[in-house]
């Protein structure tokens, strides 16, 4: 069950692993063979036959073909002369996107579909949570405590320099401080709620 759905509750939010995705540098290698005919492998029910074109105005343009006659173009551009990278230009708003996710009758970037990621829909415990073991993580590898009752040391791993560490860490403490301070709300408002005092 995806992040943000409930037993009791109706799902509203959409998100966008449930969504084919496109991403534009998959197409870099295509663009030598303009004119050709292609196809995606898609569970999805979203355009997956399309063709791409050379235009005056884009890098490409890539022709999805829907049901009939009907095509649905999608602009190719690259994005910056310096360093060069192949992106879409979203048919719906017209702006710069490096991804584009389907739908039955064309693509369209996440903001034009409404749709949202999981971690949006996170209580904010869950995101402290994340947050602290990504730190950890970060400090002292995967290997590092994954508990979130148990307070972390200060112990510089092996190669690591010394300020790097002192800062990585300075962060860790604020959000497990965080963390705590919120468990501590959330177990006294329980326990109001029930009748016990857990802090006596």
């Amino acid at each position: 069950m995806t992040k943000g759905c409930w037993v009791s509750r109706t799902q509203v939010r959409r998100y966008v692993e449930n969504y084919p995705k496109l991403a534009a540098k998959l197409f870099k290698p295509l663009l030598a063979e303009l004119g050709k005919r292609f196809s995606i492998n898609a569970k999805f029910k979203a355009p997956s036959q399309f063709t791409l074109e050379l235009h005056q105005d884009y890098a490409a343009i890539i022709w999805f073909d829907l049901d009939g006659s009907e095509r649905f173009p999608v602009p190719l551009v690259w994005d910056t002369p310096r360093y060069p990278r192949l992106i879409f230009i979203c048919p719906c708003c017209l702006q710069k996107r490096l991804y584009l996710y389907g739908v039955p009758n064309g693509w369209a970037c996440r903001e034009c579909l409404g749709l949202h990621y999981a971690c949006q829909s996170e209580a904010p415990i869950d995101r402290l949570s994340r947050a602290i073991r990504k730190r950890r993580r970060v400090i002292w590898g995967n290997d590092a405590v994954q508990s979130l009752f148990e307070v972390s040391l200060p112990i510089k791993p092996k190669g690591s320099h010394y300020r790097t560490f002192e800062r990585d860490f300075t962060k860790l403490v604020k959000v497990e401080d965080a963390y705590n301070v919120y468990f501590m709300k959330k177990l006294h408002s329980l326990g109001a709620g029930l009748g016990i005092n857990y802090f006596e």
